[in-house]
């Protein structure tokens, strides 16, 4: 697991993110590079960027965060280390993301991998 630490004011504390096999997968290639994994400058214009280029046209606030919350609980089916990693307490977890999306569609979520494709639109920092 690798330790994170908020940068807000209300998440200052450590977290800790367990890398799950597809994560893995879509890190490898980049092990050797040193840095942050993403823009630590102008983030949000460069993700909006490569949303729009994307032809993504609605993008809910939070969006990443609670899809990851819906598909892991359901997935997984633990809702103390969701908890965990979330920075939530396992009743806020069962109260939000349980039965948000089916165990199929969570099987499907953590099975996304990395493919070589023309309609990939990478996020980089200029």
């Amino acid at each position: 697991m690798e330790a994170l630490k908020g940068t807000k004011k209300h998440t200052c504390r450590r977290r800790f993110v367990k890398i799950l096999p597809n994560l893995r997968e879509w890190l490898l290639p980049f092990r050797k590079l040193k840095g942050y994994v993403a823009p630590q400058e102008n983030f949000r214009d460069l993700f909006d960027e490569a949303r729009e280029d994307a032809g993504i046209k609605r993008w809910p606030e939070n969006s990443l965060r609670h899809s990851f919350g819906s598909y892991h609980l359901a997935h997984f089916k633990d809702e103390k280390a969701l908890a965990l990693e979330m920075g939530n307490s396992p009743e806020m977890i069962f109260a939000r993301y349980r039965e948000q999306v089916t165990p199929k569609e969570a099987e499907r979520y953590w099975n996304i991998r990395p493919a070589v494709s023309a309609k990939v639109v990478p996020l980089v920092a200029r």
